[in-house]
């Protein structure tokens, strides 16, 4: 999760404290979903990410480990 975070949010052009403000989660959490020092965050945290990011929780979730999977399947 922690690159698909950072490559969602470098394509938006945000800064982590860009996205934590639009998400309403603290900047440091961010940089710790990053650098893998957070490995599980809350769902609270994924959806209010999701919803600043305008993606779904399963891109957020299931594109770096398998990227070519498809939704349906």
């Amino acid at each position: 999760m922690r690159v698909t975070l950072r490559e969602m949010r470098d394509k938006r052009n945000l800064t982590q404290s860009e996205l934590a403000r639009r998400a309403c989660v603290p900047q440091a959490v961010i940089s710790n979903i990053e650098t893998g020092d957070i490995s599980d965050p809350r769902i609270s945290t994924m959806i209010k990410l999701c919803e600043a990011l305008h993606c779904d929780v399963y891109d957020l979730l299931c594109r770096e480990d398998n990227p070519s999977r498809d939704r349906a399947g």
